[in-house]
């Protein structure tokens, strides 16, 4: 079953996030699951490699789990960019993460796209939400231009030591948090990278 979240109050008003509609939410995740014991063979190895460093077991599996089969669907995590996000020829697409987002509701899980132009999110299920007493599912995206960041720097936190976030600010005061990361370290990295080299080439 997707998730069923509100989305939160500023998504309305945040110029950074869009609500795409989904018309049949129940056949998008019959089709998802129905590819995913291939994947889940090849990726049991994988996640406990990650078992004894992880704080989270459950977000290290959900996380690899919803990377992959998304996947195996969409043919690649390229074409999953390009489909989802108005990208140019010249963009290209740096590296990929399994995260969560943090919002005024519910972590939300899915992926983190890094390119050399921006930083967006996918959700990995849409979200079940309710305009004018209507049910509306949607997958929740967030379109971060590079040129918009102001910082982008990772935390702790403070009742667990082990768990690190990643916030970024925007020149205009809108931030995003993203969390449950495998390697934060390589997140980090390569989004500050992607933020350097886009300040040299504009």
């Amino acid at each position: 079953m997707a998730n069923e979240a509100k989305p939160p109050s500023a998504a309305a008003s945040n110029p950074y996030v869009l609500l795409t509609p989904c018309t049949n939410p129940s056949n998008a995740m019959t089709d998802r699951v129905t590819k995913m014991g291939t994947y889940v063979e090849e990726t049991v190895a994988n996640v406990w490699q990650h078992l004894k460093t992880c704080p989270s077991l459950i977000d290290t599996t959900i996380g690899k789990l919803s990377r992959g089969t998304k996947t195996l669907v969409a043919g690649g995590f390229q074409r999953v960019f390009k489909q989802s996000f108005e990208t140019s020829e010249k963009e290209k697409l740096l590296d990929t993460f399994s995260c969560f987002l943090s919002t005024t509701s519910n972590p939300i899980s899915g992926n983190l796209f890094v390119s050399t132009k921006r930083i967006a999110f996918l959700s990995d299920q849409p979200l079940l939400h309710y305009e004018n007493l209507q049910q509306i599912w949607s997958y929740y995206k967030v379109m971060i231009p590079l040129e918009n960041v102001s910082t982008i720097s990772i935390l702790k936190n403070p009742q667990n030591q082990l768990e690190k976030f990643i916030q970024v600010i925007c020149h205009d005061h809108y931030d995003f948090w993203f969390l449950g990361f495998i390697s934060p370290e390589k997140a980090i990295k390569i989004m500050q990278d992607a933020k350097i080299q886009s300040t040299k080439c504009s």
